[in-house]
């Protein structure tokens, strides 16, 4: 019986299977990937070993790819939860203001936006600064990718940013797969929808990231 259950629980963590997940193959949705992303997998995992930093958003790649065709010079981006992803739009748009609540992951954030002049980190809880912020910024692209908190979720984020009098061009949801986001695809019902799945490195399973344009 223990042998059993140790081969289940092996081939559990190989798979990838959770509580949303049917394996590490399939969206939350249940969808399984597109066989030319597992071509992506080794070049993944050999980064991840070699210990090589992302410069880019941590999200579906192929979300990064089309929002790299669509941010431009007069974009101003209002960010939640920072990162690398903080610089790489910093790249791309006129202004990049992000939220993050961790204060000591703010400081190695912004001592990598020294050469970024066009980019700026508010520390706080996101869900305090965001209204101020959104009123204050009217940003024409809102990424929503911060860790929910008790009172302000992904889901608050999009209600309030898609109910504003000057709503942003953009919303970018990571992580729309999960069940606790679906409302936001109701929320945004008559928004255009674009939907890309990909791998990222840690963990390696198959995610979801939405890119809503306002009509």
């Amino acid at each position: 019986m223990a042998i059993r259950q140790a081969l289940h629980d092996v081939a559990a963590k190989v798979v990838g299977k959770d509580s949303e997940h049917l394996s590490r193959f399939h969206s939350r949705r249940g969808d399984l990937c597109n066989p030319s992303e597992l071509l992506k997998i080794p070049v993944l995992v050999c980064s991840r070993l070699a210990g090589k930093a992302k410069n880019r958003p941590w999200m579906a790649p192929a979300a990064v790819k089309h929002l790299d065709q669509l941010l431009g010079g007069e974009d101003l981006v209002l960010e939640l939860g920072s990162g690398a992803s903080t610089a790489w739009y910093a790249r791309r748009a006129r202004r990049v203001v992000s939220l993050e609540p961790d204060s000591s992951w703010a400081e190695r954030v912004k001592a990598a936006l020294i050469d970024r002049p066009n980019a700026e980190v508010r520390v706080g809880s996101v869900g305090a600064l965001f209204t101020a912020a959104l009123r204050e910024l009217r940003p024409t692209v809102l990424i929503v990718d911060h860790s929910d908190e008790p009172r302000f979720s992904r889901v608050d984020a999009i209600r309030l940013a898609s109910f504003d009098d000057a709503a942003p061009r953009l919303i970018v949801l990571d992580d729309s797969d999960r069940t606790l986001y679906r409302p936001a695809i109701d929320i945004l019902g008559r928004w255009s929808v674009s939907r890309f799945t990909g791998f990222r490195d840690k963990p390696l399973r198959l995610t979801e990231t939405t890119v809503f344009t306002r009509n």
